[in-house]
This record gives C-alpha cells, sequence and structure tokens, in this order.
C-alpha cells in the first residue's frame, strides 16, 4: 500500500518515513495481513485488488469526501457491481484490448459466475493472485465486508491520527503543482503526467499523495473524455530540471538491468508489442509490461495502439540526449 520507490532506491524523506512508521506501529498482525491481502502486489504484474476497488469507487462516486463515506459506498455497492471493479480492469490488461473486445460485458457485468468463468479462462501469469480474484469473486459478499472492516480499522488505528497534517501537506503541495503545471502545461504534462499535452483529455483530475512520493498512476474514463491521475508529493524533485544528478543516478539504475538493455535493442530494431517481445525474451507479458514501465519514465520508449495492440517504440532521440546530457553533467566542470 506504501510506495517505496525500490525501483530507483530513492531514499525517502525522513518526514515520510515517521508517518508511515507511525501508521505501522498502531496496526495488529491481523490488520496487517489484511492489508497484505488487499494492497499488497507484485509491481510487475497487477495492481492489488484493493487498490483496485477504491480507485473504482472513487471514479464512479466523484461526490465522495472522506473515508467513512467511500466505505459507506463500498458496503452498499451490489455483489456484481464490486467484481466488476475488479474483473474489467484485469481482463483488459491481460488481453490488452478494451473489455467491450474480449466479451459482451453488458450482459457479463451482472453475472458473477460469468465473471469468474472469464477469470478462470484467461491467460494470467501470476496464479496465487489468479486465484485470489477468483475467491473474491466466488464470495463476494464476505469479500465486502472484509474489505470495508479493513479500511475502517486501518483508518481508525492509523490514519486518523495523522490525517488532519497529512491534508494540509497534501494542499501545500497541490498548490506547488498548479504553479509548475500553469508556468509550464506542457513540460508539466510530459515529465510528471508522462502524457502528451496535446492529447490529454478535456476533463482530468489530479490527486496529490504526500505518502505517495514520487509515485505516478494514471487511469482513462472510456465511457467520458475524463483522466484520472495520482501524483506522489515529492514527483517533481526528481524530474525537475534542478536534479539532474538525481535523473543521471536513476538513469544509470534502470538501464543496469540486462533485460531492459535487451528490451531497448529490440526497440532499436523495430517497433514491437508486449507478448512479441515476452516471446522473445522468455518473459512473461507482466514481466516486460513492468520493464517497458520504466523506461517510459524518462521518455526513451514511446507507444501507440494499433488494432486493440499497444506497440512501443524506442526514441533513439530521447535516449541520446539523455547520454549527452550526463556526460555534460560529469565531464564538464
Amino acid at each position: 500500500m506504501i510506495y517505496e520507490c525500490k525501483e530507483y532506491d530513492i531514499p525517502l524523506e525522513a518526514e515520510v518515513l515517521s508517518f508511515i512508521e507511525n501508521m505501522e506501529g498502531k496496526l495488529s498482525k491481523f490488520q496487517q495481513s489484511e492489508l497484505q491481502y488487499f494492497f499488497d502486489y507484485d509491481v510487475s504484474t497487477y495492481n492489488g485488488i484493493g487498490n483496485i476497488i477504491f480507485w473504482a469507487t472513487l471514479r464512479n462516486y466523484p461526490q465522495i469526501y472522506s473515508v467513512q463515506e467511500i466505505i459507506n459506498k463500498i458496503r452498499k455497492l451490489e455483489d456484481a457491481e464490486l467484481a466488476s471493479y475488479i474483473v474489467k480492469p484485469i481482463l483488459e490488461q491481460n488481453d490488452n484490448k478494451p473489455i467491450e473486445k474480449i466479451c459482451d460485458w453488458e450482459q457479463v457485468q451482472t453475472d458473477l459466475n460469468e465473471m469468474t468463468a472469464l477469470v478462470k479462462l484467461a491467460n494470467i501469469n501470476n496464479e496465487d493472485f489468479k486465484e485470489k480474484i477468483i475467491e473474491c469473486i466466488q464470495n463476494a459478499p464476505e469479500t465486502k465486508e472484509r474489505y470495508c472492516l479493513m479500511l475502517k480499522q486501518f483508518y481508525e488505528k492509523a490514519y486518523k491520527q495523522v490525517e488532519e497534517e497529512l491534508i494540509k501537506k497534501s494542499i501545500e503541495l497541490q498548490e506547488e503543482y498548479k504553479k509548475l503545471f500553469h508556468e509550464n502545461p506542457k513540460k508539466f504534462s510530459s515529465e510528471l503526467l508522462k502524457t502528451d499535452y496535446e492529447k490529454i483529455a478535456a476533463i482530468y483530475n489530479i490527486h496529490v499523495s504526500f505518502i505517495g512520493y514520487c509515485r505516478i498512476e494514471g487511469w482513462i474514463c472510456n465511457k467520458c473524455d475524463e483522466m484520472w491521475f495520482v501524483l506522489g508529493g515529492f514527483r517533481h524533485r526528481y524530474f525537475g530540471d534542478g536534479y539532474e544528478k538525481e535523473k543521471i543516478q536513476m538513469l544509470f539504475k534502470a538501464l543496469s538491468d540486462k533485460n531492459r538493455l535487451d528490451i531497448i535493442e529490440l526497440l532499436g530494431e523495430r517497433d514491437w508489442y508486449v507478448y512479441e517481445l515476452a516471446e522473445k525474451l522468455g518473459m512473461s507479458a507482466a514481466t516486460i509490461s513492468y520493464h517497458l514501465g520504466l523506461l517510459y519514465e524518462f521518455n526513451i520508449v514511446k507507444f501507440q495502439r494499433n488494432d486493440h495492440r499497444m506497440y512501443y517504440s524506442l526514441d533513439k532521440e530521447k535516449l541520446k540526449e539523455l547520454f549527452d546530457n550526463a556526460a555534460k553533467r560529469l565531464f564538464d566542470k
């Protein structure tokens, strides 16, 4: 649930660590295991089930403004609606196509048995995660109660005590992001949101997370022209012009992995889609997606959708620019 920037070994600010330790120290072993069940996930595969439910609820009911409101809303969800929140994004990510191209979603999303059958047939590489999804669908009422109880206990025992201060800090950081956006919208979109400003949705929502540190998450709402982003409160520190040294360190860290170098070499030849790369390199599609995501952070790779496939290409000019900047930083004293 708490992001620690393990990909680049970025040290978390002492203030962020103190909040994390404060919250973790107040939870029982049972509560920690429930957090693990719903929110812990392998970053090379899929978002945790709890994360999926949480954000799907907020997107569908944007009028929610408090923890208690979201708990009450989730508790009142029909079993099939809750299950559909979990199944839809996982099937779309697994097949790399919109849900309407996979099944008759209007019919399937109201039937727990049909959703279960689809998940069983899906080629999900992480079998433990697949079994967890099926368990949650087949026991939807229990899943809902467990999830709501976990949120309630976490809020009461760990988060409530620091809520006011975290909200205050997040508002302060939000003002910083607003300033950066108005100074240079194109650069803000490119470096922080990893989105082309010219193609950004007409409506977009940006949430700032103090605990999220320098992470980014984004979603597109298929039913309307709307995008959602969650930005870590310190993301701009590692992607702005004033932190070239940190950017160079992160670049070298990202390129130190042989698998990522193999991907770059292949993308230098032609455009590839995920399953082609997976077959060529003998890795799972989810692992390939994970590595591509890290390279995407530096704008080294680009993608475009073609016939319901996401094709990735190498931006050779951007890669050369990064190396040139690194050389200038290291040798032009």
